[in-house]
């Protein structure tokens, strides 16, 4: 059961992840070349600034989560009852300080930002923008978390797919048909309220969760040792956006999440495993189940670690030209940053092989053993951030993404294997060198390409010898170092 419901999550989140990042392609590009930089950039600041409310949050939803592992692997009602209980009298409150900071954010943000848009006009965007926040808030992140915890992702991503569709062809109609950009993002907004609803409907008829049910002893043991790590994850997916709102421009702002779409939609793309297997390594863990939880990690790091050298070392050559091509028609802002192309591409990659110490720290509750860690690592990132903005612009806010991202694996690594796992940190030493090797290796035998794009079908077949030679370079480097890895990855899915 545990692997077939590994595989379907695994599929399910593999199509909603790349549905996502299609539709996430095309919506942005819409709204490009009908509001023009500063229209797209206003919109990413503010979507920026309302996540600023997440951190009062405090990391409850991933203590929510490893909170239920042990009731539903005991099938106790009452326990999994108590923790919703629990963490839906919490999420409301949080609810109410967001339409607080909603209001604050109506009235100071239009004269925080330099823009030449009136002030009704950026409060309008602030207020709409708001909408699916509170959504979930009120009443979906409490079901969202129930049914990862219960290894159910595929019921979150197939309402997300539907969803996502919808908006993308709700919002190409309302752009075709000329409407502003506040209605286009009042459809989304409406759209999206689907998501939180339907797993409302869902959990109601499947699970039978008393959410009056009164205990004594609060049942969600760390409510408050999620705090740090939390932050940390703020900081690292918010802090260049914000920082270059604040101490540099919305044409900047703009151009970063263009060049954002490209390696969050890969991040995505690596992380789709983590929804399947964080439960999972919860689980064995709630049994005392140690073999099972050091082979399923081992097999998650050495996948995590070869996926992300492999995409990251690609997006460092191909991210560039793709831009130019997606931006083509675009003339108000100049969009060719290979600096930042290249920074940011090795930042991306650590980010991502953070994920599988970060699921296992998550999985079997360490908060508190590794709350100083998380609380460096967000200073450290916006503090340089912050230096180096003013200097160097993208790069700089980019920089110290990447010198965050880096303390923090190896700091989380040799934490998770002297205190969880006991395996020898040298395991970890060969997988990071093994990681620098293929990166230097492939950058040199794909730097020769000159990939000046015309048009989407011309990058692509310039793309695929850049792609081949990266996936020889990861996989030929997995055959020689991680045999065993590779032979039962590939034993697994011959079986289903």
């Amino acid at each position: 059961m545990r692997r077939k419901r590994l595989v379907w999550n695994s599929v399910t989140s593999l199509i909603s992840q790349i549905t996502a990042l299609i539709c996430g392609f095309i919506l942005p590009r819409l709204i490009l070349s009908a509001f023009g930089t500063e229209v797209n950039g206003l919109v990413s600041s503010i979507t920026q600034f309302l996540t600023v409310v997440s951190l009062s949050e405090f990391g409850m939803t991933a203590v929510v989560q490893s909170s239920l592992y042990k009731p539903l692997a005991e099938n106790d009602e009452d326990g999994v009852s108590k923790v919703m209980a629990s963490s839906n009298k919490f999420f409301r409150r949080i609810g109410g300080i967001l339409i607080i900071y909603m209001i604050g954010l109506c009235a100071l943000y239009p004269v925080l930002v330099q823009s030449d848009f009136d002030y009704a006009y950026i409060s309008a965007m602030v207020l709409i923008l708001s909408i699916n926040s509170l959504a979930q808030y009120l009443f979906g992140i409490t079901n969202s978390q129930l049914l990862s915890a219960d290894q159910r992702v595929y019921v979150t991503s197939t309402i997300g797919i539907f969803t996502t569709i919808l908006n993308t062809v709700a919002c190409y109609i309302a752009i075709k048909m000329g409407a502003g950009v506040h209605l286009v993002k009042l459809t989304t907004a409406t759209v999206f309220l689907i998501k939180p609803i339907a797993q409302a409907i869902y959990v109601k008829r499947n699970y039978n969760v008393n959410r009056k049910i009164k205990y004594d002893e609060e049942p969600i043991k760390q409510k408050w040792n999620g705090v740090a790590q939390h932050v940390s994850y703020y900081i690292f997916t918010s802090t260049d956006a914000t920082v270059l709102s604040i101490f540099s421009s919305l044409i900047n702002v703009s151009i970063y999440t263009v060049y954002a779409l490209v390696f969050n939609g890969l991040r995505q793309l690596c992380q789709l495993l983590e929804n399947g297997v964080k439960p999972l390594l919860g689980e064995v863990w709630a049994k005392g189940d140690t073999e099972h939880l050091r082979a399923y990690f081992s097999e998650y790091e050495w996948f995590m670690h070869t996926i992300s050298v492999f995409l990251y070392g690609c997006a460092m050559t191909l991210v560039v030209p793709f831009v130019i091509v997606y931006t083509k028609g675009i003339n108000d802002a100049d969009y060719v940053a290979p600096a930042f192309a290249i920074v940011m591409s090795i930042a991306y990659v650590f980010q991502n092989i953070r994920t599988p110490y970060n699921s296992i720290i998550q999985a079997v509750g360490h908060y508190k053993q590794t709350q100083r860690n998380y609380i460096v690592v967000a200073l450290m990132n916006i503090t340089i951030s912050v230096i180096m903005v003013s200097r160097f612009g993208l790069v700089g806010v980019a920089v110290g993404t990447f010198v965050a991202a880096a303390y923090q694996v190896v700091w989380q690594a040799q934490y998770i294997y002297r205190n969880i796992l006991n395996f020898p940190v040298k395991n970890f030493i060969k997988i990071l060198a093994t990681d620098i090797l293929c990166f230097v290796i492939g950058y040199m035998l794909t730097r020769p390409f000159s990939l000046e794009s015309q048009d989407y079908l011309h990058w692509v077949l310039m793309a695929i010898p850049v792609a081949l030679i990266w996936l020889a370079v990861a996989g030929l480097s997995s055959v020689i170092f991680y045999r065993n890895e590779v032979k039962k990855v590939f034993s697994f899915i011959r079986r289903k």
